[in-house]
């Protein structure tokens, strides 16, 4: 069900190998597994699989697979290992070194600073996505950013992206993606 919410949110038609849906299922299910943020936690890992999953030859149709689960999943447990070893050497990460903000998100880290952490977890890969798209390729407007990771399905998508950015305090100037207070 989540699938087909996150994907009607990008346009995309999701779907998961049964293989990947088994082990996503057991790694939710391990009881060595301290899901912290709960609900947040794997949405945030299930929205990072599928955004992950976007290339040019799946504009329309993303379907993921075992590998990529296996990934995440190993991704995670490295992060819920790192997260046990700072509370027992009784550390807190700075907020300019945590995974979240370095790490995962380099591009919007570099664009937003510690104004990253005012994003919801859910939305930082999309807009990553969006901003290494943007730097990848030479747009000429946003029309043209919009049409390629919307698709050109006759819709137009830019308000979508518009309202996208600018929740994110992120505009469209001069072929890429700036933060609103430059």
């Amino acid at each position: 069900k989540y699938l087909k919410e996150v994907g009607r949110k990008y346009h995309k038609n999701l779907a998961m190998t049964s293989a990947a849906e088994e082990a996503l299922l057991d790694h939710c299910n391990d009881a060595n597994v301290m899901w912290e943020g709960n609900f947040r936690e794997f949405n945030a890992m299930l929205t990072r699989l599928i955004v992950l999953s976007f290339t040019e030859e799946t504009r329309r149709k993303i379907k993921i697979t075992l590998e990529q689960v296996k990934a995440e999943i190993e991704r995670h447990r490295i992060e819920l290992e790192r997260g046990r070893r700072s509370e027992s050497a009784e550390e807190e990460p700075s907020p300019a070194h945590a995974p979240a903000d370095k790490g995962e998100f380099p591009l919007l880290s570099e664009l937003l600073g510690v104004k990253l952490e005012d994003i919801p977890h859910c939305d930082r890969p999309w807009l990553e996505y969006v901003v290494s798209t943007c730097r990848n390729r030479n747009f000429k407007s946003q029309k043209q950013l919009s049409d390629h990771l919307y698709g050109n399905d006759g819709k137009d998508h830019n308000g979508t992206l518009s309202k996208q950015l600018k929740a994110a305090n992120l505009k469209f100037w001069n072929g890429r993606i700036v933060s609103r207070q430059a």
